[in-house]
Order: C-alpha cells, then sequence, then structure tokens
C-alpha cells in the first residue's frame, strides 16, 4: 500500500490537478519507495511508474525527486546534501553561494533559504546568479542534472591525486594569464548626462542600490541578451521628466516612499538577463485563480500556494507574494502566494463615496453603495464616518459593508 502524504502536498495535488495514478506516483517518492515497489503496488511497470513521476512533476513545477521531497517531505525541509554542497565549494563558489544553491537544489524557496541562513532576500538571489554563473547553467533544473551527473562521476572513476594536482596548478596558470589579457571594465560610464557607476554583470539588487546612492533613478527592463541570467546585462541613461514625483520599486518589489519627490540626475534603464517581473496587480483584489493565471502569463510556471484559514475555493483572495508584486525573478522561481477567504474590514473614516468604495472592494468585499463615480456639489462631497461591520473585524470575502455617510448621498 502506497502512503498518503501530507494535507498540504494533497491539497496541492488536488489544485494542480494530478490524477490518481500520478498522486501514487509521487506519494511513492515522499515514502522512499524505489520504482519498482512502487510499481508492484500500482499493477504496472516500472518505467510506466517513472512517467507518472514526470508528468507530476511537470504539473507541480518541479524537476526531480529532490525537489520534492524538498518541497513536501514531512518536516517540510529535505536534508541539505552535504556531497552537493562539497561538490559547489569543488566548483569554486563561495561558502555563502555553495549554501545558496545546496538549498535551492533540496528544493527550498528563497524566503527559506533566507531565513535558514539569515540572509535578505536580495542577498540570496546575488548568492544564485553568482552562482549559477559560475557554473553556466541558468536554472534550478539544470543545477539538479549538474549535481546528480557529479555524483554518478565521482562513483565511476577517481582521478590519481598527482593528477589532480597537476591539472589544478595547469588551470590556475591558464587563468592567470586569461586575467592578465582580459581587459577590465571601468569601474564607472561616462555619459552626456553625468558618470554613472558601470553596473553590469552585477545582481539588479545592488545596481539599483549603486545608482540610487549616485543620484540616479533606476528603471528595471528585460535585457535583448539572455547571457548570465539573473545580472545586470545592459544599461541606457535617459533624461528624467521633470514631473516624475512617484515613490520608486526596486528589483525586489520594495516601494521606496522616502525616495518620492527625490532630485534625480537623470533615469538609468537597466535591462535584467533572464529575468521577469511578477505582476504588479498581484494583490489588488485578485482570486488564487486570477493570479495563477497572471503568473502565467508572466511566465511563472512555479507557483505555491499558502493557504490561510478556511479556504473557500470560489471566494478567496490573494494577501501576500513572495517574490513581491513587482519583483524581477528568474522564470524557473518558486513563486508562494498566501490565499485567504478571512479578510479584515479597512477603515474607510474621512474618505469620499468613490474612495470608500474602491478600498473595501480592494480588500475584496462588497460595498453598499458601491460608488463608482461622484458629482461634485454646492454643499460638498459626503465623507465615509464608518462601516457596517465596523473597522477591524474579520468577514469572509465576498461579504456585503454598508457604509456610513455625515450626509445622505441623494
Amino acid at each position: 500500500m502506497i502512503p498518503v502524504a501530507s494535507p498540504e502536498a494533497e491539497k496541492e495535488f488536488d489544485t494542480r490537478a494530478l490524477t490518481g495514478r500520478e498522486r501514487d506516483a509521487v506519494r511513492s517518492v515522499l515514502a522512499g519507495m524505489t520504482a519498482e515497489e512502487a510499481a508492484s503496488e500500482m499493477g504496472v511497470s516500472a518505467s510506466t511508474v517513472g512517467s507518472f513521476r514526470q508528468h507530476a512533476y511537470q504539473k507541480l513545477g518541479i524537476s526531480s525527486a529532490r525537489e520534492l521531497k524538498g518541497r513536501y517531505a514531512p518536516d517540510g525541509q529535505a536534508e541539505v546534501d552535504g556531497a552537493a554542497l562539497t561538490a559547489l565549494l569543488g566548483h569554486g563558489l563561495s561558502n555563502t553561494q555553495a549554501e545558496v544553491l545546496a538549498r535551492i537544489a533540496a528544493g527550498r524557496s528563497t524566503a527559506q533559504i533566507a531565513e535558514e541562513l539569515h540572509l535578505a532576500a536580495g542577498s540570496v538571489s546575488a548568492a544564485r546568479a553568482a552562482g549559477y554563473r559560475l557554473l553556466g547553467i541558468h536554472s534550478r533544473t539544470e543545477l539538479a542534472r549538474l549535481l546528480e551527473e557529479g555524483a554518478g562521476a565521482s562513483t565511476d572513476r577517481k582521478a590519481p591525486w598527482a593528477a589532480l594536482m597537476c591539472a589544478a596548478v595547469a588551470l590556475a596558470v591558464v587563468a592567470v594569464f586569461a586575467l592578465a589579457a582580459m581587459p577590465q571594465r571601468p569601474a564607472t560610464l561616462d555619459t552626456l548626462l553625468g558618470t554613472i557607476p558601470n553596473v553590469v554583470g552585477m545582481d539588479p539588487q545592488a545596481a539599483w542600490e549603486a545608482l540610487v546612492d549616485e543620484g540616479f533613478l533606476p528603471v528595471v527592463r528585460q535585457a535583448r541578451s539572455v547571457e548570465n541570467p539573473g545580472t545586470v546585462a545592459e544599461i541606457s541613461i535617459d533624461e528624467l521628466s521633470s514631473s516624475y514625483q512617484a515613490a520608486p520599486c526596486d528589483p525586489s518589489g520594495v516601494v521606496h516612499d522616502e525616495l518620492a519627490g527625490a532630485s534625480w540626475k537623470a533615469e538609468a534603464i537597466l535591462g535584467v538577463s533572464g529575468m521577469r517581473q511578477v505582476p504588479p496587480q498581484l494583490v489588488l483584489n485578485h482570486s488564487e485563480r486570477e493570479v495563477r493565471e497572471l503568473l502565467d502569463d508572466a511566465g511563472f510556471s512555479n507557483v505555491e500556494a499558502a493557504y490561510r484559514g478556511d479556504v473557500d475555493a470560489h471566494a478567496n483572495r490573494v494577501i501576500l507574494t513572495q517574490p513581491a508584486s513587482g519583483a524581477w525573478a528568474l522564470p524557473d522561481e518558486l513563486v508562494t502566494i498566501t490565499v485567504t477567504s478571512d479578510v479584515t474590514v479597512p477603515s474607510v473614516a474621512g474618505m469620499t463615496p468613490v474612495d470608500a468604495s474602491s478600498k473595501l472592494y480592494l480588500a475584496g468585499l462588497t460595498p453598499n453603495p458601491h460608488v463608482t463615480e461622484w458629482e461634485y456639489g454646492n454643499e460638498g462631497t459626503p465623507v465615509a464616518i464608518g462601516t457596517d461591520p465596523p473597522c477591524g473585524e474579520t468577514v469572509r470575502v465576498g461579504d456585503e459593508v454598508k457604509i456610513v455617510f455625515d450626509r445622505p448621498l441623494g
């Protein structure tokens, strides 16, 4: 008998529409069963079990048993493979880069890795991008393949110690000459609009911060180049509109209100390689189904839902995403969405009919009255003084909330 998986895993299998055979195939992986053992229980061949597993992996947005266990193992996390960590260090990665990539291979999300290693999410992304660049890969799938091939090679052959030492010395000599011959990129670039930091090749977040420090407003766009995914591939400068007063958003999706109305020298357009933007509108009154569609349209297929409370499949709202709405990320990066059917009535005190209605609507509620336009009269515009249910009360998505105004709307 193949045991069922955790409730969270089974819920995700429902969401991703896995067939009965596909579920048994991945359940057997989580139970530690071989394909042959699962085949005996399922009444099919081992190769057919393998096919069911691959189909399930595609639907779940993962590429290997390692990722499956990392996401759905009973303790919530697969152990970081020590051999993978050693192999990554052997490829010349720093300790942080190796620790991050080993956890990516184990199926961890950016948020989980940041919490485990006590790093900022931007630092995790930077370490991932640098590690991928050093390994010559572009995705979690390629990372898993490289580690699996390396593990196979290490068991098939062992090079003599002396030969390894000679090879290492030779590579070091070649590297020294290559670096000496390589043209050095200037630290700054001279443009008609001023001298700016040369941030090509940097992590987008670090590049954004470097430009802001020098008084340039960074604007992130997709680059034409697809080399070195996760880094800045190109930069250009443009004149800034004198009317620009908005608070800028950085590549991690954080809006910097403290920079609203700042005096900028010019606009620095950053072209990032291989990255796409998590749609900024994700948390504006969208259901789980709608958010999944928006993410799919934007090129993100590796999506995981975290459910908060008793979620109604037909009346829910996404209240949080990781990476955040507006953030730039690699397409294979895991996007976690928090879904709930329990929302808090927001305060609308002092708002006009249109603004009060809009705020309730964006919270997933049904405003009564729902005012979408208002003609200002001589006696002034009514303002909201409260709601029923009152501000702060927990209600269900779609519930009607009455708005109380200081004067009749008629």
